[in-house]
């Protein structure tokens, strides 16, 4: 049976940000323990914190986060160990990790670069991408890049080269994943962006551990392994139905905003497109 791994950073409190960004906040607008009839959180935070993605107007001149297809963030993936790879000061994961890595077969790449994620630690150094790395991304044809480090670029660059290279080649880059607990190979990809109306970034995170049944507030960001169906085709692997709807045998179901449920059909026997429908509204 395939299973669900949660691979977002949780966000409170605790959770680290970028030196100088603006810290999680969670207040309480009502609680039952005061009178009230519900319990109400309200949340404040950069929409850098934890794990998210960067649209393009983040580095320059584009669409943001809420504005981006959402055909790149479901998918066949690989996540590979970028560590033996990284090299410089700071370091920077090189060209090298692509090795062996076939994008037709999974197009969205994932790479460690931590041997532990602790997300309420600031992780100085980390390793980046390359720039050269970026330039081969592009070249090979991936849809989607995603890193357990904070950024694509190194803390102190000003060019932010590789944040450029993926951006203008309409490339999504996925930061603050959580892959210290994941075996290298293919997986199912799911990490939907939160439509924030004019922000150049927004999470892509935020399901509750494991995503395996309702989540919380954002869409799941989760690795399907798909090791034990290597044999389904290529369209099966694609299959992902998103509705409000009821669901058929061997679905998972995962929650996400706006009365959103997320269907995972298992991989066999798949023959409609990727599809993504929400109350009064489609992305494509």
């Amino acid at each position: 049976m395939s299973r669900l791994i949660d691979i977002s950073q949780p966000l409170g409190p605790d959770t680290a940000v970028w030196p100088g960004d603006r810290p999680v906040r969670l207040e309480w607008t009502l609680r039952r323990a005061a009178g009230d009839a519900v319990d109400v959180a309200a949340v404040s935070f950069s929409v850098h914190a934890g794990t998210h993605v960067d649209g393009p107007m983040h580095t320059g001149d584009g669409p943001g986060a809420g504005d981006l297809a959402l055909e790149p963030f479901i998918g066949p993936a690989v996540v590979v160990d970028g560590r033996p790879h990284a090299a410089g000061d700071p370091p920077l994961v090189g060209p090298t990790v692509l090795d062996g890595v076939d994008p037709a077969a999974t197009p969205r790449l994932l790479i460690r670069t931590r041997d532990e994620a602790d997300f309420r630690a600031f992780p100085d150094p980390f390793a980046a991408l390359a720039p050269a790395l970026a330039d081969r991304i592009v070249e090979r044809g991936f849809v989607l890049v995603g890193t357990d480090a904070p950024s694509v670029d190194a803390v102190d660059s000003k060019t932010l080269a590789s944040h450029r290279i993926l951006a203008e080649a309409g490339i999504p880059n996925v930061e603050n994943l959580v892959l210290s607990g994941v075996v290298p190979g293919r997986y199912t990809f799911i990490g939907l962006p939160l439509r924030l109306a004019e922000a150049d970034s927004a999470p892509a995170p935020g399901p509750s551990p494991v995503c395996i049944g309702p989540s919380t507030w954002v869409p799941a960001c989760t690795l399907r392994d798909t090791a034990a169906a290597s044999t389904a085709s290529p369209a099966a692997r694609r299959r992902v139905h998103a509705s409000r709807t009821g669901r058929s045998p061997g679905q998972t179901a995962v929650s996400g905003p706006s009365g959103w449920e997320m269907s995972i059909s298992r991989l066999t026997g798949a023959r409609s497109p990727c599809r993504a429908r929400a109350p009064g509204r489609t992305r494509r």
